[in-house]
């Protein structure tokens, strides 16, 4: 079959759309791929900082594999893993905090010293000192005997300890993770941090889409159908038309849909 100069001139001007789409979507790849391990560089790099007193802010990575990152060795992370692989879960985000008291609870307090009679005759008397100190968050209380030394001490939470975890995203795609306490003795360490954003990445089979194309005009009805293939901002169509009358024959191209702002 000898092509004509028009139809040349189509599957030229399709195999450059299509060559076009291939390359936009390799070169956004890449550029994506460079963001990400420049962002994770900083984020391996990068310590906890207090912001403001109580709000702590530390960069966090951002990969795939996000159970590599945790600490097999602790019992409890290991039974989060089983508990996951149990439930068939994911694992989306993980952080992980270290909390020390900035400083020792510690004070002189007033104290009540009182004699308490031996149980027999013969016994000797005892001497129990009493104390009590409210720290805010801890409340202190306690009391030593004499012959023979002995000593009590209870420490009772008031208030508890709240904090809150909070992960987001700035406009150069870097992570950050966030962490408010209640606290003000407590000082909070970001030891780990990280994210999995691709664990909704759809698979092969959910890029794929049909289209259905109907026309009519005075010369008859067109209709015509199309497979496509979803890649990164682009869809990229095979289409087949055929028209109601006999003086147009069935026509065969590619369709290539371009969405610029998606991200």
């Amino acid at each position: 079959m000898k092509l004509t100069i028009s139809q040349i001139g189509c599957i030229v001007l399709a195999a450059l759309m299509l060559a076009g789409a291939v390359y936009v979507m390799l070169e956004k790849r890449s550029y994506d791929n460079q963001i990400t391990a420049m962002n994770n560089a900083i984020a391996e790099k990068d310590q906890t900082i207090e912001v403001k007193s109580g709000l702590y802010e530390k960069a966090t990575l951002e990969t795939k594999n996000l159970r590599d990152l945790l600490d097999g060795k602790d019992t409890q992370i290991a039974d989060l893993k089983k508990e996951l692989d149990k439930k068939d879960q994911e694992l989306i985000a993980a952080t992980n905090l270290v909390i020390k008291w900035r400083a020792d609870y510690q004070a002189l307090v007033a104290a009540t010293q009182t004699v308490i009679p031996g149980t027999l005759p013969t016994d000797p008397s005892r001497i129990k000192v009493e104390f009590e100190k409210d720290f805010g968050p801890i409340l202190v209380r306690g009391y030593t005997l004499s012959e023979p030394p002995e000593a009590f001490v209870s420490l009772h939470q008031q208030r508890p300890l709240k904090l809150t975890l909070a992960l987001s995203q700035d406009s150069n795609k870097l992570w950050h993770s966030y962490v408010t306490s209640s606290d003000d003795n407590s000082e909070v360490d970001i030891t780990l941090s990280g994210v999995n954003p691709y664990f909704n990445d759809p698979s092969w089979y959910e890029r794929l889409s049909g289209t259905v194309t109907i026309a009519a005009g005075s010369a008859g009805f067109l209709g015509g159908i199309g497979v496509g293939v979803d890649i990164s901002q682009f869809t990229i169509s095979a289409m087949a038309y055929d028209s109601s009358s006999n003086l147009v024959a069935p026509l065969y191209g590619l369709g290539l849909q371009w969405r610029p702002f998606k991200k």
